[in-house]
């Protein structure tokens, strides 16, 4: 008779290696792109203007029809660290700071995965 304890194991660790491989697939997909996205100019020029007023935009002042009407930044943090990105090494370092935050995501969501017990009742 089989042990499926052992099974069960060796097939999770299939599956962990299988995720593994996807997510660096995944990474240098995208670290060999250029930057096709055409909000991150938005972001950029938004992480801009936080260090440069040391405040968070309340009015929006980058686009024609809704200029000088009230908006909400949702992401100030982020776009201060593109912004510190791009100014540090251009685009490349931009995706590579990308990458690196993509990877550290995938980190933090499997040590959660690993701690759920599945084998539970």
């Amino acid at each position: 008779m089989p042990n499926f304890n052992k099974i069960a194991r060796f097939i999770e660790y299939l599956l962990g290696i299988g995720a593994l491989l996807g997510v660096l697939i995944f990474l240098q997909l995208n670290m060999s792109t250029e930057l096709y996205d055409p909000d991150i100019w938005l972001h950029l020029k938004t992480g801009e203007y936080i260090l440069a007023h040391k405040a968070i935009p309340q009015l929006d002042t980058y686009s024609a029809p809704n200029l000088g009407k009230p908006w909400v930044d949702h992401s100030p943090l982020a776009q201060i660290a593109y912004h510190w990105a791009f100014n540090s090494g251009g685009a490349d370092r931009l995706i590579y700071f990308s990458c690196i935050i993509m990877l550290l995501a995938s980190y933090c969501s499997s040590a959660v995965f690993i701690k759920i017990d599945l084998h539970s009742p």
